[in-house]
């Protein structure tokens, strides 16, 4: 019964792509009446968490986005200020536009599963400055 539990506690399942610097929520599903599909997905509510270590502390802005509702201009600019990351699209398909420091996106982990890929491991997708000029040159 308890693994039964377990499942009926996941709401949707993301599958994440990051292309260079354009990160993809193409194929995800959202579960509603143990019925799958990528259509529910669009009205998912998630949370997005961006975090860098700036000065030797580790920094994070969280945003509450649906996954085809664009990203808000306060929310934009909060991220920004607080972590020089500059971003645009919507929730299911944005691109970062710069970073001046190493930084990670966390999708909401609550009721969710993930499926990995190469650049993708547990909902979390890092971005290193080492790699900075494959992104944006």
């Amino acid at each position: 019964m308890k693994n039964k539990k377990q499942h009926d506690l996941c709401e949707r399942i993301f599958k994440i792509s990051k292309v260079n610097s354009t990160i993809s929520l193409e194929g995800s599903l959202s579960i509603v009446n143990r019925d799958a599909s990528e259509e529910n997905f669009q009205n998912e509510a998630f949370e997005i968490r961006f975090t860098s270590i700036i000065k030797n502390t580790p920094i994070s802005f969280n945003i509450l986005i649906t996954a085809n509702e664009c990203f808000k201009y306060e929310d934009i600019l909060a991220l920004q200020q607080k972590l020089d990351i500059k971003i645009e699209g919507c929730g299911m398909f944005f691109k970062v536009l710069s970073y001046s420091n190493d930084f990670s996106i966390q999708f909401d982990t609550k009721n969710s599963a993930f499926i990995d890929t190469r650049f993708v491991k547990g909902g979390s997708i890092s971005f290193k400055s080492i790699d900075k000029h494959k992104h944006f040159t």
